[in-house]
């Protein structure tokens, strides 16, 4: 797959300098298709000491499943 170049994800995917977070991107189970599609991550601060904050897990998978 030919990968997009105006993509960000290219400076974490491409060239011989990128080959070690290839290969944990593969680890993950991704594979070289996978890297020609844009890499998206869902970060929150979801944690177990403030109340508040528990809801926030249950949004962050809701928005993985979104993606």
């Amino acid at each position: 797959m030919k990968k997009d170049p105006s993509l960000r994800s290219v400076d974490m995917t491409e060239g011989v300098e990128r080959a070690a977070h290839r290969a944990l991107f593969f680890s993950l189970g991704l594979n070289r298709e996978d890297l020609g599609k844009p890499l998206i991550a869902v970060v929150n601060s979801w944690n177990e000491i403030v109340p508040g904050c528990v809801p926030q897990r249950q949004v962050a998978e809701a928005v993985k499943a979104g993606i």
